[in-house]
């Protein structure tokens, strides 16, 4: 066997393989990923002339392992079977890994032992707890034949030992992080060379120690509340690593996570290169920045690429309108029982009527889903789909009502996850039966095979953090479709591009499903999701601070925000109350529920799930006809983003009105299910005439100077 097998099965194992030399490559090591000793590649691999297979690991893995690890035995690299691969250098012999079992009194002794074995070390970067003192060293020499990184970690009970620091971990410079600025967005960084690279640049930057497989091994909640940009490595790894600390620091909390490739605006960046390999070239890698750029510089012009905002124009200029005052959500539109339950649940929990009314609307689109649409005419066909965003202050109760509100839906769900935990039992009962008589089938044939069992679908109503990717999985499986709900809708806009190259590239997939349009995914391992119909409404509780930066990017320009319905509602001065939400309201709102969710699809001539299509009375119809004509005349005086949002509220009587006259069938009003009436249609252009002077005040306040929505 010759190198060609260990480098397909290094490829295979996703080790990047990478020609250094003639007949020497370079990749990473299968069994060192993660251990906190290195982040680049650090397995070495040649091919003598008699055709023998060498392998090193530089940080001391043992060869056998190694081996191993990729399927062969030590005598698959010999042309002649016999075992005689070259073995560990001295620096990585066994007594080099007795190191990792001595406790040391001091860091000085710990650093002095590996001094004495490798030489003074080239570079050393100290991880400090959140009071400032040292938990662990990572160490680099720079030889001829590779790096060598060892780190070193103050253990828990006293001492130091040459090993990785236990989990978790403290990011690099912590102290640094914890006092600056909480507005200022935090660059994370590949190793610790680079992060030194960007605090060059006037950066706040961080990173995690034990290479590109360890990021899950460090504490990440000091990033709570902030912007985050990732810089990853020009590299496969690199773009793992950052995939994973998105992830890793959505979940903390991280209001917003921006993977920036800085190998798209530097075409001369080297494979594997970074923050510092632009730094250590006289043009920047061909960064788009003058030879007398500074530093700072480079710093400003990364910060650039992860904020690139449009301009936005004054609207309180193009208009020339006053902003208008808070105007109370007209409860009186909303259909029973969610006007008493709305109103009730308002008083409990001490907050404005609005939040609790626009958010049971959203949930009740998304309870009717895929399940039904409403022609306007011949080709307008509404789908029942609602976006809402709440603005709401931190500390504004935004948990409790979307806990009041979400509550049916996350019970449905609950309910689903147990009856797939059951199916999924038995499917694996009888697939383990099928796989049984498949191979008695095979001994013996005669009979006709055996039927594979078909694998249970996961029903699902609600998604909370998820990506594109998923989302297009979800309704491949639920042409019904289902809620993205959560009480940080930050966060989902923060989550765009994670795991994109392309900016831009999920946005452009969720516009289309405002509309439940299909939806096509092309994964990068090649594999292509599709969906036919995208059902997914969205209901959000968002900062207004956080709203008004949102509103200054990107999504402005590409009308992803004036999809959503809007409300700021006024704080309610709390007064003691033992106003609680009754079984008697609450249980009808429940019942409600379950009819809309148990409304059956219709199927097309191959068998395809599609929608029952509902229709507009002659009275509902004319109505209908009024608000359109008077609303565009209405868009005829605007310009710019109050305009564009407006342009979406042309459809929305259509969606309130369908969902307002199922909520009746399903309260068992007696109403015809598939011909919206005139009450419902009335109804629905009331709420969306609040609607609109809400978007007109939020948006005035917005584009005026004088800050996001008021709250109090």
């Amino acid at each position: 066997m010759g190198i060609a097998h260990v480098l397909t099965a290094l490829a295979r194992a996703k080790c990047s393989p990478k020609q250094t030399g003639l007949n020497r490559w370079m990749a990473l090591c299968p069994i060192h990923e993660g251990d906190g000793y290195s982040h680049k590649p650090r397995l070495t691999r040649s091919e003598t002339p008699n055709g023998k297979v060498l392998v090193h690991c530089f940080a001391g893995c043992p060869t056998e392992a190694i081996v191993q690890a990729l399927g062969f035995t030590m005598a698959d690299l010999m042309p002649d079977g016999r075992s005689t691969v070259v073995k560990p250098r001295s620096n990585v012999s066994k007594q080099g890994e007795d190191l990792n079992e001595k406790i040391f009194t001091t860091q000085e002794e710990a650093l002095n032992e590996l001094q004495k074995k490798f030489g003074p070390f080239n570079h050393a970067w100290v991880y400090h707890d959140a009071c400032g003192s040292p938990k662990g060293w990572v160490l680099r020499w720079d030889r001829p034949d590779g790096k060598i990184i060892r780190p070193i970690s103050k253990k828990p009970g006293g001492g130091w030992t040459i090993t990785a620091m236990s989990e978790p971990r403290p990011l690099y410079r912590l102290p640094e992080l914890l006092k600056a600025d909480p507005q200022t967005p935090v660059i994370i960084c590949e190793g610790e060379q680079a992060a030194d690279a960007a605090v060059q640049c006037g950066l706040l930057a961080t990173t995690s120690s034990g290479g590109a497989q360890a990021a899950a091994k460090s504490d990440w909640t000091p990033l709570a509340g902030r912007e985050v940009i990732v810089l990853p490595d020009n590299e496969e790894a690199g773009q793992k690593y950052a995939e994973d600390v998105a992830r890793l620091a959505l979940e903390a909390g991280a209001t917003g996570v921006r993977i920036v490739h800085l190998a798209d605006y530097c075409p001369e960046l080297p494979n594997g290169g970074d923050l510092a390999d632009i730094l250590a070239d006289p043009a920047w890698c061909g960064a788009p920045l003058l030879a007398s750029a500074s530093l700072e510089d480079l710093g400003r012009w990364i910060l650039q690429l992860a904020a690139d905002p449009p301009a936005v124009e004054d609207l309180s200029e193009a208009d020339g309108q006053p902003i208008p005052d808070w105007q109370p959500f007209p409860l009186d539109a909303l259909p029973e029982p969610f006007r008493s339950f709305s109103r009730q649940a308002a008083e409990a929990l001490q907050v404005d009527p609005a939040s609790v009314a626009l958010g049971l609307l959203t949930v009740g689109a998304s309870a009717i889903g895929g399940s039904r649409r409403l022609a306007a005419k011949d080709g307008w066909h509404a789908p029942s789909i609602l976006w809402t965003a709440i603005l709401q202050p931190s500390g504004n109760l935004k948990s409790p009502v979307s806990r009041t509100i979400f509550r049916w839906t996350k019970e449905r769900q609950e309910r689903l996850f147990r009856q797939y935990r059951e199916q999924r039992q038995q499917y694996e009962a009888n697939l383990e039966e099928y796989e049984r008589q498949r191979r008695e089938w095979l001994r013996e044939g005669g009979s006709p095979p055996p039927e594979k069992p078909r694998e249970p679908i996961h029903h699902r109503v609600w998604v909370q953090n998820i990506t594109i990717e998923k989302v297009a999985v979800l309704l491949a499986e639920n042409p019904r479709g289902f809620l993205l709900a959560t009480d940080e809708l930050g966060g989902w806009f923060g989550s765009f591009d994670r795991y994109a190259r392309t900016r831009g590239a999920d946005v452009n997939h969720w516009l289309p499903l405002y509309n439940g349009e299909a939806v096509l995914v092309d994964k990068k391992s090649g594999e292509t999701i599709y969906a036919p119909h995208g059902y997914v409404s969205i209901l959000g509780y968002i900062v207004p601070e956080t709203f008004q930066r949102i509103c200054q990017g990107q999504y402005l320009e590409n009308g992803l925000v004036q999809r959503f319905l809007l409300a700021s509602p006024p704080p309610v001065i709390k007064q003691w109350t033992e106003t609680v939400v009754s079984d008697s309201i609450s249980q009808p709102v429940g019942e409600v529920f379950d009819r809309l969710y148990e409304l059956e699809l219709a199927s097309t001539e191959d068998g395809n799930a599609t929608y029952h299509l509902m229709r507009l009375a002659e009275e509902a119809k004319a109505k209908c006809v009024q608000f359109y004509n008077d609303h565009n005349l209405e868009l005829a005086n605007l310009t710019g983003p109050l305009q564009a949002a407006y342009k979406k509220l042309e459809e929305i009587p259509l969606r309130l009105a369908m969902v307002i006259h199922l909520i009746r069938w399903a309260n068992r009003e007696g109403v015809d299910p598939d011909v919206v009436d005139w009450e419902s249609m009335t109804a629905a252009i009331t709420i969306t005439q609040w609607q609109k002077h809400e978007t007109a005040r939020i948006y005035r306040l917005l584009f005026s100077g004088g800050g996001p929505p008021p709250t109090g």
